[in-house]
């Protein structure tokens, strides 16, 4: 009864969120996170966070050198070179995951202007991560059980 004990609290010890970080690390989740937040919601549909429409909308002379471009001018998608997109970064912070980004372009505060929910995912793009996480998430939870069980080596 002991050992059953013993391996239950082995067990209990087992981070959630240590699963987590590593199913999104050997799935590159990082990088989907980044494309559902840069190319899915503000380039394909000029939304933030909570899917509101970016705003303000770009002035004028903005429009037209996005059109001569051939970027879309029908919403804000804060992609001129592609250079801001760059520098997104995805951490696993204890329990948090969290989207960084140099949001400063030409000197100005995109954050400022557009509003602190242009980094984060939307209800949508979160549903399409979570979707990716779940295929291996009970694959890896199993392997630590194991591992913490002492029938599995560390690997």
């Amino acid at each position: 009864m002991e050992a059953l004990e013993n391996l239950l609290k082995r067990i209990m010890k087992i981070s959630i969120f240590k699963v987590l970080d590593v199913v999104i690390r050997k799935n590159n989740l990082s990088h989907l996170i980044i494309e559902l937040n840069t190319e899915k919601q503000l380039f394909d549909k000029g939304v933030d966070s909570l899917g509101f429409k970016i705003e303000p909308p770009y002035t004028p002379f903005t429009r037209s050198i996005k059109k001569r471009k051939g970027q879309p001018t029908n919403r804000v998608t804060l992609k001129d070179t592609g250079d801001m997109y760059k520098t997104w970064e995805v951490k696993m912070i204890g329990n948090v995951i969290t989207i960084e980004a140099d949001l400063i372009k030409d000197g100005f505060n995109l954050e400022e202007k557009y509003g602190v929910n242009i980094i984060g995912l939307t209800d949508e793009s979160l549903q399409v991560f979570i979707e990716a996480v779940k295929k291996d998430f009970a694959v890896e939870l199993q392997r630590h059980i194991l591992q913490n069980a002492g029938v599995l080596q560390n690997a």
